[in-house]
């Protein structure tokens, strides 16, 4: 699952997460239904799905890194 530094890993991940967002997010939106209406409710839904993935990807690292520990 990790391969080397779990902090380094979940700082890329919140890169890559942050640079989605804001290329996927490009001006700024009074809503979420304005953001809905004018990207799609199919891509909106795909885009929220990744940035979900990649929030769990960061909290199971952490976990994960904690459970290693404690069974040591």
């Amino acid at each position: 699952m990790i391969a080397g530094d779990g902090w380094l890993e979940m700082v890329n991940i919140a890169r890559v997460s942050f640079v989605l967002a804001r290329e996927w997010i490009s001006k700024d939106y009074k809503d979420v239904e304005e953001l809905i209406k004018d990207k799609g409710e199919k891509d909106f839904e795909e885009v929220t799905n990744c940035i979900f993935h990649d929030a769990v990807q960061s909290i199971a690292i952490i976990w994960y890194k904690v459970w290693i520990r404690y069974i040591k």
